[in-house]
């Protein structure tokens, strides 16, 4: 009898070849690099568009694009790991805060020192707190990699090991045969 998996994308072969498009996400967000692609095309290409249809607006344009970026990974948290989903708040909070500012310098006629030091601060912040988010992520990190050693540890003492272990390991022995082999006379 054949088991139907629930989801196509839990088989092996689709996992295989398209596992890395969708396996960091939620599962009932399997499309948000659909999503994340389409943000990145709208901000980047489509301002060119915008530019030669509505020349002046695009500075507006990727505000909007930017903000709804922000807003939609703000409600949704697509990534099953916690951590992603803020680092990738702050990296997206970082496109807002530089696009917004030069809205603002465009249209208010900030300029000079004052301009300088308002991006500058509002950016630094906003690294500092994506470093801060980055580091309590390489920590769950580590310490869940440190936890699986230890495991393994402890279930590789209780293993009997042989010369085919320590294969490749530089200044590694075998273990010495527990019964000694006495030549033939």
């Amino acid at each position: 009898r054949k088991v139907v998996p629930v989801s196509r994308l839990d088989t092996p072969a689709v996992d295989g070849v398209f596992g890395m498009f969708y396996d960091a996400y939620e599962d009932q967000f399997y499309f948000w690099q659909t999503v994340e692609i389409s943000r990145r095309v709208l901000q980047t290409s489509m301002v060119t568009v915008v530019r030669m249809v509505f020349p002046g607006y695009e500075l507006p344009y990727a505000v909007a694009i930017s903000t709804l970026s922000v807003m939609s990974h703000s409600y949704f948290q697509p990534y099953k790991d916690y951590h992603k989903d803020k680092l990738q708040f702050f990296v997206l909070m970082s496109t807002w805060v530089a696009l917004f500012t030069l809205f603002v310098r465009k249209f208010n006629g900030w300029s000079g020192w004052s301009f300088i030091l308002v991006l500058f601060t509002s950016q630094a912040a906003i690294v500092l707190l994506g470093l801060r988010a980055l580091w309590f992520a390489e920590s769950a990190r580590v310490k869940g990699q440190v936890k699986r050693l230890l495991t393994k540890g402890i279930t590789l003492k209780n293993k009997v090991m042989d010369s085919n272990d320590f294969n490749g390991v530089v200044g590694a022995r075998p273990p010495k045969p527990l019964v000694s082999v006495s030549p033939p006379v």
